[in-house]
């Protein structure tokens, strides 16, 4: 409990000999008092101005020019927290009134002077618990401030839904990632306004289910989906919402993420793990798990399967005339080509240097081999031309192998394919080679 002992006394009073009683009585009960008289409006002014902590003050009603009603209105202007506990020479219940509803405290007879030293303590406690609260509301007046300034500083989007599940709080974060100002969202549902239709009634549901369970603070929804903008562009976002009860009131917390370039990271790293970054093939590690996955498929389905092992004809030279520059123009030239000219269900990929690996699912080698012949004869017909005015014609040898008893592995199949693109090159390169067996 605070100690009232030490305390500061403004006396409004213009008799000298009501300050020594006043005193005296004070120093009887224990009090340390420091009191200053006063008997005049610019005395009373100047005092309340100077920087002194005042505990209370002490008016007497009946001053000669200078009414109570007057001294009061003075301190409602300049210390409306101070509390005033008006003495008077009779007690007169019209004047009590009058001085409470003017802003006194308390209004105490002369003739009852046991009740001021009660008055004084009940009236400092009041004005501490007074200041007390007044302390707390700033405190919270303050946090709800740096509160809302975070709030509209973050990065991430920031909503808060009604137990209709309406938005009710909109940051600025969340305006700038959905191009929707708080007008345009308030008051709409959140789910029904940005949620794709496939995902709103699972995200309603269990916004629906947190209520019947309200103490249960968690996280209902997790949700990435793409997120059509007000300026009709669709962005990758992150959607969380919790719920919690504020004022025993359901109220759902949500929180928005732009991970739209982190999305196009991961699609970048997805890409660079699976695909040669000069040809935009598949690279040899997604090709041999891809040849993989068609081998058990064939032998599931006993469906025909058959490869093509390619590689550019004197390709060395290419780089050894020209540069390393014109030889990365001729292998993304030849990717480009087999992209093109090959179906949509056969899998192409760089195996290595100027080596390239065709799957050809549910293609039986002679139908492989009418394939393999066509992509020969276009790449054969293809022209390169050069930055000096020349051009340069490469052609292929392609060997080609088929899924059978005798390359019934992933190794075995590979190497006949590799050992009939070698018997290619031996007939005079530019050729197709494969065996029936």
């Amino acid at each position: 409990m605070t100690d009232f002992t030490a305390i500061n006394i403004l006396l409004i009073d213009d008799s000298e000999d009501q300050l020594i009683l006043i005193e005296d009585e004070l120093l009887q009960n224990n009090f340390q008092p420091t009191i200053k008289r006063v008997c005049s409006a610019g005395a009373l002014q100047a005092s309340l101005e100077q920087l002194v902590a005042w505990d209370i003050a002490l008016l007497d009603y009946r001053m000669p020019g200078f009414t109570a009603e007057n001294a009061l209105s003075i301190m409602q202007h300049y210390a409306a927290h101070l509390p005033v506990i008006v003495l008077s020479g009779q007690v007169s219940e019209e004047n009590a009134v009058k001085m409470m509803r003017s802003g006194a405290n308390d209004y105490i007879s002369k003739q009852h002077r046991l009740r001021l030293i009660p008055s004084i303590i009940r009236e400092l406690r009041h004005s501490q618990q007074r200041k007390e609260q007044a302390d707390v509301e700033l405190r919270l007046r303050e946090t709800e401030q740096k509160l809302s300034v975070v709030v509209n500083a973050a990065q991430e989007g920031i909503f808060l839904l009604d137990a209709d599940f309406k938005i009710d709080f909109w940051n600025a974060a969340a305006e700038k990632i959905t191009g929707y100002s708080v007008t345009e969202v308030y008051a709409k549902r959140f789910v029904d306004l940005f949620l794709p239709v496939e995902l709103q009634v699972a995200c309603g549901q269990k916004l629906s289910g947190s209520k019947a369970h309200p103490k249960e603070a968690k996280i209902l929804c997790a949700l990435e989906f793409s997120l059509r903008m007000k300026n009709a562009h669709n962005l990758m976002v992150e959607v969380s919402i919790s719920s919690v009860l504020i004022k025993d009131n359901w109220t759902g917390i949500g929180i928005i993420r732009d991970i739209d370039k982190r999305k196009q990271l991961e699609t970048q790293l997805k890409l660079l793990s699976t695909h040669d970054p000069l040809t935009n093939l598949m690279n040899h590690r997604e090709l041999i798990s891809c040849l993989n996955q068609e081998i058990k498929r064939a032998i599931r389905y006993t469906t025909p399967l058959s490869i093509f092992f390619i590689d550019i004809d004197d390709f060395k030279k290419v780089n050894d005339q020209h540069g390393h520059q014109v030889g990365d123009a001729v292998l993304i030239n030849l990717a480009e080509l087999m992209q093109k000219s090959m179906r949509e269900i056969d899998i192409i990929g760089r195996y290595g240097g100027e080596e390239f690996l065709i799957i050809l699912p549910e293609t039986p080698i002679d139908k492989a081999a009418e394939l393999a012949e066509r992509l020969r004869a276009l790449a054969a017909a293809q022209v390169l031309e050069l930055a000096n005015h020349q051009s340069l014609n490469t052609t292929l040898s392609i060997g080609i192998a088929a899924f059978n008893e005798s390359n019934k592995t992933l190794e075995r199949l590979i190497g006949s394919a590799d050992k009939a693109m070698y018997q290619a090159k031996k007939l005079g390169k530019n050729q197709i080679y494969w065996t029936e067996a």
